[in-house]
């Protein structure tokens, strides 16, 4: 018999073992070619062929080969056919009874009130970060156990903060979650600076004080997008709670807002307010300081002084 090769589609059989399982089917009465299975004829004894019996086509035989059943051939070369080299299973699998007694540890033990509490403390501060041709990293809250993830995964998606690097990447990554899950996202973030930097914009290497206003006018128009295409098609049903822009302020720093041009207001408004230090002693309006002076009866009995000087004011005007 020849040898039997070992594939990744399962054991080949030759066809030797193969005629030998058929064989083993047919009428004890009958052979059989192991290759195609037919009845060979009795020899020729007359001019017109071989007499055969009637009786052996009435009972089904023909020379397509015995009538065997293919539930039968099927289990017989099953058993004929060599095991699958499959993987061991790896030394770290859990078995039954740990996962049952997984039930036992103390979070699962808590009440399910508390442990809802839990999951929103460790998930609102997770960002979720979508990037094209790349899945973020899920939580490890998420990844201990079934149990967990069936109880954390609806707090996920209505706690976390999901980012998306532009507005195609977003459109895609919202369509492909399941309607359960997308109805109960909360929180949106649209990266705006590093599309507006990818983009190469001829301002964005001029002065900060044009490249700026042009980030968050690209900010502005990204939001816009983002709302016009959330009041269409699978996004209806979608009731966020934050829809946030990135702009670089002109100190460097990235911030996120749902108003691009409120906040870059807001950052000169406190700049002209922290341009000066106030001094001590103000009271706003046209002085900027008003201190008073008294002097000791030391310099008013050394004659420095008028004895009729007791006090004077120093005024400051505004620069």
């Amino acid at each position: 018999m020849a040898g039997i090769e070992d594939s990744d589609y399962g054991s080949d059989l030759d066809e030797v073992m193969l005629g030998k399982v058929l064989g083993s089917c047919a009428r004890p009465d009958l052979t059989t070619i192991a290759k195609t299975g037919k009845v060979s004829a009795p020899p020729d004894d007359s001019e017109y062929g071989s007499e055969v019996d009637e009786r052996d086509f009435d009972e089904g035989i023909s020379d397509y080969g015995s009538d065997i059943d293919s539930t039968t051939v099927e289990r017989l070369l099953l058993q004929a056919t060599p095991v699958r080299r499959r993987a061991a299973p790896p030394k770290d699998m859990q078995s039954l009874g740990n996962c049952v007694g997984q039930m036992k540890s103390p979070l699962l033990s808590l009440t399910p009130e508390l442990r809802n509490i839990i999951y929103e403390k460790a998930l609102e501060d997770f960002t979720a970060d979508w990037i094209p041709c790349k899945f973020y990293a899920p939580p490890s809250v998420l990844l201990t156990c079934k149990q967990t993830y069936v109880e954390a995964i609806s707090v996920f998606y209505s706690t976390a903060t999901f980012r998306a690097s532009d507005f195609n990447t977003l459109d895609k990554r919202i369509r492909r979650l399941r309607y359960c899950h997308r109805r109960l996202l909360r929180s949106i973030d649209v990266d705006t600076q590093q599309q507006f930097i990818k983009r190469g914009h001829p301002l964005r290497w001029t002065e900060k004080k044009h490249w700026v206003h042009r980030s968050e006018k690209y900010a502005e128009l990204e939001l816009t997008r983002v709302r016009n295409l959330f009041k269409t098609g699978p996004f209806k049903e979608l009731n966020l709670r934050s829809l946030r822009a990135s702009i670089e302020l002109p100190n460097g720093e990235t911030v996120w807002s749902e108003d691009p041009t409120k906040a870059l207001a807001l950052y000169y408004e406190n700049l002209r307010n922290e341009k000066a230090p106030r001094p001590p002693g103000w009271r706003g309006g046209t002085l900027s300081r008003v201190a008073r002076v008294t002097l000791s009866e030391q310099d008013l009995a050394d004659g420095t002084w008028s004895s009729t000087l007791q006090t004077f004011v120093l005024v400051i005007p505004d620069d």
